[in-house]
């Protein structure tokens, strides 16, 4: 996939800007997509999920990264926004944290599965979420009910890989979710 390697061992937390996100990541972590299992990751507290959504960072910190793991804890951050980064507190400040991007927004993943990526490309404003809506006809888009029976994970892996094939990075050490796929 790529030349990136993920540190191992570890221990993964997912940690989700929202719910289409974590969908996609449970999706593909269901399928046996990712470089790494169920049994490697930090799951949800409060729902037993294996995908954090995104919320206060010391609140993050409090109830996961003082915990005792087997192997060191890495984030995984999944978000669309490249200047976005994570403060940690002090005390979990040495925690190793990745950011995977989904620019513009993860809804592109849709637009490429019904192949309007050029026409998408071609409107103004970008705003994928609006456009799987208003073009698309996918009123439904951000709620996890929809994501869930839209998605399977092989519909999903031939997206992520067919964004990476058309999106342009903004800069070279930009991470996707292609980068957590594992090799076939």
């Amino acid at each position: 996939m790529s030349g990136f390697q993920l540190p191992e061992p570890a221990t993964y937390l997912l940690y989700c800007e929202g719910s289409a996100e974590r969908v996609a990541m449970e999706i593909l972590l269901d399928a046996g997509l990712l470089r790494f299992g169920s049994d490697d990751v930090v799951c949800d507290r409060m729902t037993g999920r294996p995908t954090i959504q995104r919320g206060k960072p010391d609140n993050l910190a409090s109830q996961y990264l003082q915990m005792s793991y087997e192997n060191p804890i890495v984030i995984l951050y999944i978000l669309d926004s490249l200047k976005e980064q994570l403060k940690l507190p002090r005390y979990a400040s040495d925690t190793d944290v990745y950011y995977f991007h989904t620019r513009p927004e993860i809804e592109i993943l849709t637009i490429i599965r019904e192949g309007r990526y050029a026409d998408f490309m071609n409107h103004a404003g970008r705003d994928a979420a609006r456009y799987c809506q208003k073009e698309l006809g996918l009123s439904d888009i951000k709620k996890e009910k929809f994501l869930r029976g839209y998605w399977d994970g092989e519909s999903l892996r031939d997206a992520i890989l067919e964004y990476r094939r058309v999106h342009k990075k903004a800069s070279k050490g930009e991470l996707s979710l292609a980068d957590l796929l594992r090799s076939e």
